[in-house]
């Protein structure tokens, strides 16, 4: 229920509360005639009105309004419209003997309402139309047969708009200029330009009504500090942190001093400024307000209210983003437990927790279990909002955003253009929602390779961005930054350079020099200059990148690993390589937990594409390890990280084997001799001689179906995240007969350092195409052979001829178990 002195976007709704009494009699009312519009007005001597839907919301604040009777000559669909430029109106509909059949508070435009109800011609009806408490004013009532018109959401949006203007026009004709009532307008005119995208009109609506409440109010008035609110929220929008700060530490001390320093408003403003010092990378700042924040709504609330949830989950958050896991995951938890059990597992900030949550638990790595969270907040979504709003715009991005990082870029993409498609329709294509759909699925394009789909889409997101929040904005910062590493991708250099050297500015000037985006801009501008040749420059940028993330999120944290393997081979190129093979190695040991964890309730096309996103790591201690010669330690601990990272994939999956071979079920044996079935057509399929479209959809469907089985197969297990001992070198060798060697062959690039002429660069480091190398494993070897056998295109390319070959003439066939029941 939306009431005008209620705050706007950060406070929460007033919600209006009243008892219930008998209707007037219909005999004593005026009546509403169909096509006609009524012209009154609500005043303080009007009768009180009652319905179920106001008793729940507050039996001690009254409303009053005027009745009317309404008859229909015909039976079907009317819509009925109250309309109210200077109130919050009410609308209700009752039968004969006065029973509610109908209510309605905010249905039509803004604060207005509409009901659309199946009439009867045989009953006379009552319409109530009621002004919220404590308002009053001119009102117009109608009732149209058949359904209402449907309006676009832009439409809406305008709609919202122009009833915004006219009602700030009304309260100015009625009131004057400088009064509260006019303020409160205002105030709610900030609204709908701010769902238009329209920021500036917001703010200009917001400093107007703060400087009207000022000056009838006085400066210390508790209606002064929730317009100081709402103006530094707009502020907060717009990117201008520093003039945002001033106005919630004002309203902060006004509530303070008037309403005290436990009251449930203190703790909003104490959580509104914690908002933004966190946006401002405040974090050690943030983080006490926020303790505060909590500490008041549970003491106000009590520890199981929705409030305290939203306290949790705030703080919750900001530890997720200072990388504190460990910390944030029981707030979540408890958010969510609050919010299940005070508001139903089905509501909309149950699917917000579910969404939080399953986010913390995906940068822990812990894809398995975030999934179906995801993929039950977007259900949720769905089923409330419908299936094109932007709150389900939202959810589905972040399962997009899941799959994404787990390297299954197929099922990832028609989620983000979904999302995409909704948002478009929903907020128009120009608004910055929509800019941030456009971003996340050239983020996807890019990591699928195909840049020339991702340049654009960037190249409008910034235009969009640039005139929507203006050209210093955090946010086109984060473009910027984008763009600069795509076109860097594209080896268009001078061309990204002051793209990332913008971005790395506005950032710094923006969120502060210590900011982890300040230290992305500052990881990427070095990996710029890196590639440029530009080595001195580079370097202290990359190690000033490290330390803050470092600083800020811990030293095994995955983008800690990122920052390593930056410095790591810039080290190299700059002749300190065993500095850069200690780096290297502590890069790829700090993620093996986490992979491995991952990799156990993941499909087989699962565990593969989340593998090849660790692979950089990996490449750098192998490549760096071929660079030093003569040290037979280096090249174990090398071979020792390559069988670890094989080992993940196979072993995750023997793993789950051996427990499905504990305790099958006749579902799992029925699925396990559906997945032999299909992997036998598809790799009949894949060696087909003659492709064709048809072919091809076959292909897909049956991968796709495969990848299903998979999934549900691992999901039924108890899934621990425990694995064996990673398998060494010396344990290998060791176990091998004396007359017996192991041949390992492996894909990787080779990496050849810069040149230097004295100080001067002769030639930039540069890595290869992938070669096919080939680790030896004997009893008497201190350390593995290595061999490189050259270019891995022309030895790949043999190789699947001769696959070709085999299957299309021997063919692949199912081999009948006759009931027995090994996993595949």
């Amino acid at each position: 229920m939306t009431h005008r002195r209620s705050s706007f976007l950060v406070m929460p709704c007033a919600l209006m509360l009243c008892g219930t009494v008998a209707a007037q009699a219909q005999a004593d009312l005026p009546a509403l005639t169909v096509g006609e519009t009524i012209e009154a007005v609500i005043n303080d001597g009007d009768p009180q009105v009652h319905a179920p839907g106001l008793d729940r919301n507050g039996p001690d604040k009254p409303v009053v309004g005027k009745s009317f009777t309404l008859r229909v000559n015909e039976g079907g669909v009317y819509h009925i419209d109250l309309h109210a430029p200077l109130f919050d109106s009410y609308l209700i509909l009752r039968g004969a003997d006065g029973s509610v059949i109908a209510e309605d508070d905010d249905g039509l435009i803004a604060t207005d309402s509409r009901l659309q109800v199946t009439l009867d011609p045989a009953i006379t009806y009552t319409v109530d139309a009621c002004a919220l408490p404590r308002e009053r004013g001119a009102f117009s009532l109608s009732c149209t047969p058949g359904p209402a018109p449907e309006l676009t959401p832009e439409q809406r949006r305008a709609a919202d708009v122009a009833d915004a203007e006219a009602r700030v026009a009304a309260a100015e004709r009625a009131y004057g200029t400088e009064d509260p009532r006019t303020a409160d307008a205002l105030n709610n005119s900030a609204m709908p330009y701010y769902r238009m995208g329209d920021y500036g009109s917001a703010r200009t609506a917001l400093e107007r009504a703060l400087a009207i409440k000022e000056q009838v109010r006085g400066p210390e008035h508790p209606d002064v500090a929730l317009g100081l609110n709402n103006l530094a929220y707009i502020l907060y929008v717009m990117g201008d942190y520093e003039s945002a700060r001033p106005l919630h530490e004002r309203a902060l001390a006004i509530r303070e001093k008037t309403l005290g320093p436990n009251h449930a408003d203190t703790a909003q403003s104490l959580n509104n400024l914690a908002l933004l010092v966190n946006a401002m990378g405040d974090y050690n700042s943030a983080k006490p307000l926020y303790e505060r924040a909590l500490s008041i709504r549970q003491q106000t609330f009590g520890p199981e209210h929705p409030r305290t949830a939203d306290g949790l989950n705030n703080l919750a958050a900001l530890l997720f983003k200072m990388g504190d896991y460990e910390s944030a995951r029981p707030l979540y938890e408890r958010a969510l437990a609050i919010r299940e059990k005070a508001l139903g597992p089905e509501h909309p900030s149950t699917a917000t927790s579910l969404n939080n949550l399953a986010l913390l638990l995906k940068n822990m790595d812990g894809y398995e279990q975030a999934r179906p969270l995801l993929e039950r907040a977007l259900a949720i979504d769905e089923m409330v909002h419908g299936p094109d709003h932007p709150q389900t715009s939202t959810s589905l991005s972040n399962l997009a955003l899941l799959l994404k990082d787990m390297g299954d870029y197929e099922s990832a993409r028609p989620l983000y253009e979904r999302a995409l498609a909704i948002d478009e329709k929903a907020l128009g294509p120009e608004h910055s929602g929509t800019a941030l759909d456009l971003n996340n699925l050239a983020l996807l394009h890019q990591a699928m390779g195909d840049q020339e789909a991702a340049l654009p889409l960037l190249e409008r997101v910034l235009e969009i961005w640039e005139k929507a929040l203006g050209p210093e904005h955090a946010r086109t910062a984060t473009c910027l930054n984008n763009l600069a590493v795509l076109l860097k991708d594209m080896r268009d250099y001078e061309s990204a350079l002051p793209l990332q050297e913008r971005s790395l500015a506005i950032r710094e000037k923006t969120l502060g020099p210590e900011h982890p985006e300040t230290a992305e801009s500052l990881n990427n501008l070095a990996s710029l200059h890196h590639l440029m040749g530009n080595y001195v420059a580079a370097k202290p940028l990359a190690e000033r990148s490290l330390a803050i993330i470092e600083r800020s999120y811990g030293p095994e944290h995955p983008r800690t690993a990122t920052c390593l393997s930056n410095v790591t081979m810039l080290q190299v190129d700059l002749g300190e390589r065993n500095d850069a093979w200690n780096l290297a190695t502590r890069a790829v040991s700090g993620r093996a937990d986490a992979i491995r964890r991952t990799l156990s309730s993941q499909s087989e096309r699962e565990r593969f594409a989340f593998l090849a996103l660790s692979r950089d790591g990996l490449e750098n201690v192998l490549a760096i390890s071929a660079l030093i010669d003569d040290n037979p330690a280096i090249a174990a601990q090398a071979y020792d990280a390559l069988l670890a990272w094989q080992g993940l994939a196979a072993r995750t999956m023997t793993d789950n084997r051996d427990r499905l071979r504990a305790s099958l079920s006749s579902e799992q044996m029925a699925s396990i001799d559906e997945l032999r079935t299909v992997q036998a057509q598809v790799s009949k399929l894949v060696y087909e001689q003659k492709p064709s479209e048809e072919r091809d959809a076959k292909l897909a469907a049956l991968r796709e179906r495969r990848n299903q089985i998979e999934v549900e197969l691992n999901r039924s297990l108890s899934v621990s995240g425990a694995a064996d001992d990673d398998v060494t070198f010396a344990q290998l060798a060791a176990a091998l007969p004396d007359d017996c060697a192991t041949i390992d062959f492996f894909i990787e690039k080779q990496y050849i350092p810069a040149q230097w002429n004295g100080e001067m660069l002769a030639e930039k480091g540069k890595w290869t195409a992938p070669h096919v190398q080939v680790w030896i494993t004997r009893k008497d070897n201190t350390a593995p052979i290595r061999i490189d056998l050259g270019d891995a295109a022309p030895i790949e390319a043999a190789v699947k001829t001769f696959l070709t070959e085999l299957v299309s003439t021997r063919g692949i066939k199912r081999i009948d178990t006759s009931g027995a029941h090994n996993t595949p």
